[in-house]
């Protein structure tokens, strides 16, 4: 055992004379060189005033809505309230049909007809999404237009607006998606 350990000993020695010369070397590639280092003292664009744009007016806001504006705005809601009307209509027997379809196999007379009522439902509110669409290219348009700011904004008097419509859409899309689900693809 205490020749093991003299040979381990001596081992180690040889490869410790071997790599002492590299080890040296790499730590000498760590020093500092010889010269100045950059200061810490703060440049003249972190001290200086930022630069404000003087010609920048406020941005103006309406408090009513343009009457071309207002009247499509209307529409728009009509056709909305026109189409989750004919989808709420469709939407107790799209159910039925569907839990009626379920586990089905597909392609029988039930799954075909739950997925035909499902179409139908879907097809229902597509004046609803369209609706919903032209509402955000209206906003999308605005906000370009007030981008200069000399047209008085009246975006904010769009947004209940759509947000209602959104939030309309987005359950519509969720009871279609567990419906599908349901009957199966």
């Amino acid at each position: 055992m205490l020749a093991s350990i003299s040979g381990l000993k001596r081992a180690y020695m040889k490869h410790a004379l071997i790599l002492a010369p590299i080890f040296a070397t790499c730590l000498s590639a760590c020093s500092a060189p010889d010269g100045e280092f950059p200061s810490l003292n703060k440049r003249p664009f972190e001290t200086q005033k930022p630069v404000e744009d003087i010609d920048k007016q406020p941005l103006l806001i309406s408090e009513t809505l343009p009457k071309s504006i207002s009247a499509k705005l209307a529409s728009l809601q009509s056709r909305h309230e026109a189409a989750a009307n004919a989808y709420a209509k469709l939407l107790p027997a799209a159910r039925q049909s569907a839990q009626t379809a379920a586990g089905l196999k597909a392609g029988s007379e039930n799954w075909v007809s739950a997925h035909v009522k499902l179409s139908r439902l879907d097809k229902a509110r597509a004046d609803s999404v369209s609706a919903l669409a032209e509402i955000d290219k209206m906003i999308t348009t605005q906000l370009e237009t007030n981008s200069d700011a000399q047209t008085p904004s009246f975006v904010h008097l769009l947004i209940p607006t759509q947000t209602a419509m959104a939030n309309a859409v987005a359950a519509q899309n969720i009871e279609i998606r567990k419906l599908s689900l349901l009957i199966g693809l």
